[in-house]
């Protein structure tokens, strides 16, 4: 079940004060943001955690990204760097909404990657790449 479509009234009977919530999904960064909010009313921590590898990330060892509050993340920094592909791949990037946010960067500079290594590896004849020519018009 999708974190978002639990929300905090549903998780209220379950979790306790100072526990640690952690969304480790692809959450939208400001939706984490907000609820980070609405836990620490409550005075339950809350921490945004973009999750990086994949099917070989959950063979070998993930990549953490955790955004949040800082004592939540010394809380579960020992469950991570033991799910980690090694304690290089757990990271606190900030305040909360960081962590989803820096996921969000990473997946864009993947995607433009992938998206740059198949326009180069396909023959131009049958590349849907498009690039500029020299005179300022787009070229096939």
């Amino acid at each position: 079940m999708r974190f978002g479509s639990i929300g905090l009234g549903r998780m209220g009977a379950n979790i306790a004060r100072s526990d640690v919530v952690v969304d480790g999904g692809n959450s939208h960064w400001e939706d984490s943001r907000r609820r980070h909010a609405e836990f620490a009313e409550r005075r339950i921590r809350f921490l945004d955690m973009g999750t990086s590898g994949g099917v070989w990330g959950a063979r070998h060892g993930a990549c953490f990204m955790a955004g949040g509050d800082r004592e939540a993340y010394a809380l579960v920094a020992p469950l991570l760097v033991d799910l980690a592909y090694d304690e290089r791949a757990v990271q606190f990037v900030g305040a909360p909404g960081t962590g989803h946010f820096v996921k969000l960067v990473h997946n864009a500079i993947e995607f433009g990657m992938v998206q740059a290594s198949s326009c180069s590896s396909a023959p131009a004849s049958r590349s849907t790449c498009r690039r500029r020519s020299t005179t300022g018009t787009t070229a096939r």
